[in-house]
Order: structure tokens, then sequence, then C-alpha cells
């Protein structure tokens, strides 16, 4: 039987969720092979889990070490003093210290792991396959855009504050003459998960009430990931700006954003600068981009390091779309890369 190229998978899947174990049968061998095969991938889990918290432990017992410390010459301060009460209960407090010391770590290493286990799809013999199955070769989270009323007034409301905050930095710290506020506008896009049905993966769209200024049809602008400025800073998670340059037929855009005749056409012919920035959910290393905040300028120009500046200003009200996202929940979409042998 000749062999198959590789074969590209997406799933998307609601993050924590899993089924019931599967029925292995009463082979003994076979359960012998998926019990090896599961150990093996609980202990690189464990190792992967370990290490990634190697840092917070190191910060998380020099902190409670100093704190055990001073709690503890308090506590013999007090007994030597002949305050036995407030003495022992600072001798409380210390272990209490102790516990909290031992069991956070214990608990953070839990619940790495039972994140990262793998899923099982609840059918005979689906253990052994999950379990041999790699990580994602790359996932993302997925915003919730089904919200409801108040969820999606408390997004559209956030977003007017950015487009305000924008204004003010723009006229009052930048110094730029801005005649209307239309003149600045302000747009989310997110994945849409819907388009996978199509073979279309991860496009990024502007979901309905995520922009100010704009209209159609430019509100249907999409991109994929490293196209246009969005897609690139979807991509690379971090923060860029882009300028247009003015051409005989008008603003064009630099090549490298692989801009198709369709895109072109819609974007505002007069659009003149787009300071994007990456919303990103999850912690430190972990932490994901899960949408894209832009803000743009229309019929008057901003110098590279006065977008730079701008973007600065606008990296607290990302983090705070971010917390909003992950409060009304994600989804998790993730792409696997597996040998096909049929």
């Amino acid at each position: 039987m000749n062999e198959q190229p590789k074969s590209s998978e997406a799933e998307v899947t609601q993050p924590g969720n899993s089924s019931k174990p599967p029925v292995l049968g009463l082979d003994a061998k076979s359960w012998l092979e998926s019990l090896k095969l599961g150990t093996g991938a609980i202990t690189d889990l464990s190792k992967s889990a370990i290490q990634q918290l190697r840092g917070v432990f190191a910060l998380w017992a020099a902190v409670l070490g100093i704190a055990a410390i001073v709690v503890l010459i308090l506590a013999a301060m007090l007994i030597f003093k002949d305050h036995y009460n407030w003495g022992g209960w600072l001798v409380v407090a210390l272990l209490l210290l102790i516990a909290a010391a031992i069991l956070v770590p214990v608990w953070r290493l839990g619940a790495t792991l039972l994140y990262e286990l793998p899923r099982h799809s609840g059918t005979p013999g689906a253990a052994r396959e999950s379990l041999q199955r790699p990580g994602p070769s790359w996932f993302r989270l997925v915003p919730n855009v089904a919200l409801t009323e108040e969820q999606r007034r408390a997004v559209q409301e956030l977003l007017k504050e950015i487009h305000r905050e924008a204004l003010h930095v723009i006229r009052n710290t930048l110094g730029c003459k801005v005649d209307s506020d239309a003149m600045v506008r302000g747009n989310i896009f997110v994945p849409d998960i819907t388009a996978l049905s199509t073979g279309k993966l991860c496009e990024l769209y502007i979901p309905e009430g995520y922009s100010i200024g704009m209209e159609a049809p430019e509100t249907q602008l999409r991109f994929w990931p490293n196209q246009g400025l969005t897609g690139v800073v979807f991509a690379s998670q971090n923060g860029d700006a882009a300028c247009s340059k003015a051409a005989p037929a008008g603003r064009v855009w630099d090549s490298r954003y692989n801009l198709t005749d369709w895109q072109k056409q819609i974007i505002h012919k007069d659009l003149r600068w787009i300071a994007s920035l990456p919303v990103k959910v999850g912690d430190g290393r972990d932490a994901r981009a899960v949408a894209v905040l832009n803000i743009d300028g229309v019929g008057f120009d901003l110098e590279p390091i006065q977008l730079e500046a701008l973007i600065g200003r606008l990296i607290g009200y990302a983090g705070a779309l971010a917390g909003r996202f992950k409060e009304f929940g994600c989804q998790r979409l993730a792409i696997y890369l597996e040998e096909n042998t049929k």
C-alpha cells in the first residue's frame, strides 16, 4: 500500500471539555499497550508542566520563605513577652503559609496536566489513537461572538472608550489636527470558525457591531493570518503599524501584505495609516492572540514614531479587551498534521 502524504485536520473544542473514557475491550494485550501509552503520555506531560512551573515556583518559594521568617520572628517575640495567644495565632499562620507553599504549586501542576491530557472520542480503540497523537501543530483560542445583548454592549462600550483614548492621544499628545472624530476609526477582527465547514481556515473578520466609523462593504473585509497588517499582527502576536503611500491611482499598501484585488477595492481610498495590537488571552508565554484591535486614520498622516507612541498608549486597553473575551468564553481552534495511511 502506497503511503499517502500528510493531511491536516482542524478541530474546535471547548477548553476543559472531556468525555467518558472509552471501553477498550477485554483483550489483555491491547489493554496493557494502551496503559503503557497512557503512562508515557502522562510522563511527558508531567515533564512539560513541571518545566513551565519552575520560574513561578521559584518566585513563590522566595516570597513565602521571607514571610515565614517574619512570622516566626514575630511569634517568638510575642511568646517571649508572655503574649501566648498572639504568638500561638502567628504559629498557626506560619503553618498555613507552609501548607500554601506546598499546595499551590501542586494545584497549578494538576490544573496544567488536566488541561493538556488528550481528549477521548468515546469510541472503542480511540484511547490508544488519541494517546499516540501528538499535540496540535498550531492552536488559538477563539472569542465567543454569540453574546447576550448585555455582553455585546460591554464590548462595544470598551471599543468606544478605546476610540476616545486614541483621539485624545492623537490630538493632545501627538499634536495632530483632526477636524472630525470620524477621521479616526476602530475595529476588532476575530477568527471565523463558522467558515471551517467551507474549507476556509481561520479567516479574520469583523463581527457585527465591532467597528466604529466604518461602513459596508469595508466592514466585510476578511484576512488570512499573515495577510494584511491585521493578519500579520494576529500571526506574529506583536503590535505593529503600517502607512499607505500616495500614487497616481490612489493610496497603495506595501506588497508584503499580499492584499487581493478585492481587498484593495473595498479598503477606504484615503486610508493613511493603521495601528494594530494583538488581543491576547492566557498567562505569560502561554498567551495567544484571540483577536486584533485596529485603530486607523483617514485623510491625515502619522509618522512611524507617532504610531509607536499610539500603540504604546493602547496596550492596556488591548489587555482590558482580552479580559472581556476571556470572561465571555473562548473556544479552542487546533490544527493537527497527521500521516494518512489509508
